[in-house]
């Protein structure tokens, strides 16, 4: 599974209506979405497809048409979503008419082709599930949390401090987190 971490962008053109696709994390899909209808208020339609990973390993998904004949838009951005293995991010596509019907299969071409684009222009990042864990540690063992997260190369480490000891809270990969609390445990 792949993921992405910015927002790339590709055109498409086809018997003169122009399709404007952007790969979104999911993070910022509303705001890309209020933005670009903002933008391209000449546009006539606003295809969007959304693919996300849930707590559950659920892979959960969504599309619309938005006004497109039923089928013909949202759905083929999402396949093409599914045929690149992506996940927490989003596609919009932006569609500016041509002046000339392009039928429903000539929409699921054109579509599925820009969806397509604009995941061929983007820095796909491998997909790592990561978990949570808190651990209670005396003062002193703090810096040695640090020194373990830069070692592992884990970037989520937080602390919170009570009066008598302080509370670790990890973000990292099974793998990441088995290391720092087996090492953790032995100084």
């Amino acid at each position: 599974m792949f993921i992405v971490d910015k927002i790339s962008q590709a055109k498409y053109t086809k018997d003169n209506s122009i399709f404007l696709s952007y790969l979104v994390p999911m993070i910022d899909f509303d705001d890309v979405l209020c933005r670009l209808q903002s933008e391209h208020k000449k546009a006539v339609h606003f295809v969007k497809a959304t693919r996300i990973l849930n707590e559950y390993s659920q892979v959960i998904e969504y599309s619309s048409d938005d006004g497109e004949p039923r089928g013909s838009s949202g759905l083929p951005v999402l396949n093409v979503m599914r045929g690149n293995n992506l996940i927490n991010s989003g596609i919009v596509v932006v569609r500016y008419f041509g002046g000339k019907l392009l039928g429903v299969g000539g929409l699921v071409r054109a579509y599925s082709t820009a969806a397509l684009e604009v995941i061929n222009n983007a820095d796909l990042i491998p997909f790592e599930k990561t978990h949570k864990v808190t651990i209670e540690s005396p003062f002193n063992k703090i810096e040695l949390a640090k020194y373990l997260a830069r070692k592992l190369d884990i970037h989520s480490l937080k602390f919170d401090f009570m009066q008598n000891f302080a509370i670790i809270h990890i973000e990292a990969n099974e793998y990441k987190i088995e290391k720092f609390i087996n090492h953790f445990k032995e100084k």
